[in-house]
């Protein structure tokens, strides 16, 4: 009655079931754990206004990571 649509990968899974965290957006990206995250995707979000003012906090950030593998996390976009 209410079919389940199956994972595209499993890296979705990290999404669903990796560790969350919240950090600082600022111009040179996330950093967490020494790491500094930084993509174009993320530099462009802090034009957004709308991305801006959904935040919880100033430029306050929830992101998903695997504990396991560091050299990605996955940023939650409130808006």
């Amino acid at each position: 009655r209410y079919p389940v649509e199956p994972l595209s990968s499993v890296h979705e899974l990290d999404c669903i079931f990796g560790r969350s965290e919240t950090a600082t957006l600022t111009r040179q990206g996330i950093r967490f754990k020494y790491i500094q995250y930084i993509s174009d995707e993320l530099v462009d979000l802090l034009r957004e206004p709308a991305f801006l003012k959904s935040l919880p906090g100033p430029r306050q950030v929830t992101f998903r990571f695997d504990a396991g593998d560091l050299s990605e996390i996955k940023v939650y976009l409130p808006h």
